[in-house]
């Protein structure tokens, strides 16, 4: 199983809509942190999620954006339609100031559901089982980081998953031509986990809005077929990068990039429907805007690796 995290800006639920359809045969599972208060982005892509039949886990309390302190309205929204939650796995997040009694209340909220516990800092793991006794026990334990493996021993024998932030953020203008992402999705299985995670072609730092874009980087994974099938992830980026001004034309540098890559011999991308809407892009010499640009590179992750998992069960 694998566990994409996205924060649920405009373009990350976009893309998950578009990928509706494949989610469940690829054993998909995305993880959503609600970011906005306002919902309707929400409401549309979890309906769509629902309409494919996709399971998906929704964190009750958001620990970034603008619900960080309105985790009621958030709650009231998701139940105000029963179509929300259809498909809907809630999740509580375990950050290191955790207050249990308010994961208690939480776990009892869809009582019907099973829920999902997400660890981000906390460790007492003794207090946590205590508690599980009473309010009863998770279908999944979400990890995320990759330094807490004898917190992780904790909770042998139940299902676990791990998510780890593979992207390594720079300025657009900094990016080496390619990076180290993840090697996961080969070694999960022999750590005994249920499955694997990560953050995309986004990373784990979150921020509400960016700065002026001087330099635009386009994010492509694909797995490295030289290096054990460990995934890589590769940054194309613009050249005139002075500036501020001309989004468009620093695009169509960086897609110019992808496609000279492709052109030159460079074969180990998978060939996702994202890729190919990439390269129409670079023949039509046509700007979609950068929120576009950055929904095709996550598309074109989740179909690497959703293709990778279709391969592995076949």
């Amino acid at each position: 199983m694998y566990t994409p995290y996205l924060r649920g800006k405009q373009y990350e639920l976009i893309a998950l809509r578009e990928l509706a359809p494949d989610l469940k045969d690829w054993n998909v599972v995305p993880l959503i942190e609600p970011v906005r208060n306002t919902f309707t982005s929400l409401a549309t892509a979890m309906k769509e999620l629902a309409s494919a039949n996709a399971p998906f886990r929704i964190i009750l309390n958001p620990k970034v954006g603008q619900l960080t302190s309105s985790e009621d309205a958030l709650l009231e929204f998701l139940g105000s339609d029963t179509s929300f939650m259809e498909h809907g796995l809630p999740t509580i997040a375990l950050a290191d100031d955790a207050d249990l009694a308010a994961l208690a209340r939480l776990a009892n909220y869809w009582t019907h559901k099973p829920f999902s516990i997400l660890h981000n800092g906390f460790g007492d793991a003794e207090a946590l089982h205590q508690l599980l006794a009473k309010t009863g026990q998770p279908d999944l334990h979400l990890f995320v980081g990759d330094e807490q493996e004898l917190y992780m021993r904790q909770f042998r024998g139940e299902a676990r998953v791990l998510i780890k932030d593979g992207f390594k953020l720079e300025r657009n203008a900094d990016y080496k031509p390619e990076d180290p992402f993840s090697d996961l999705h080969e070694i999960y299985q022999d750590q005994g986990l249920s499955g694997f995670g990560d953050f995309l072609t986004i990373g784990d730092n979150y921020s509400e809005t960016g700065g002026p874009a001087y330099a635009v980087a386009i994010h492509l994974t694909y797995f490295n077929a030289y290096r054990y099938n460990s995934m890589y992830c590769k940054h194309y980026k613009s050249h005139t990068n002075d500036t501020p001004t001309d989004p468009a034309n620093k695009f169509l540098e960086a897609v110019t990039n992808v496609h000279n890559d492709i052109a030159n011999g460079f074969d180990q991308f998978t060939e996702t429907t994202a890729l190919q809407e990439l390269l129409a892009l670079y023949e039509r010499k046509h700007f979609p805007g950068l929120g576009y640009v950055k929904k095709l590179s996550i598309k074109h992750h989740i179909e690497t690796v959703g293709s990778f998992l279709e391969d592995a069960d076949d």
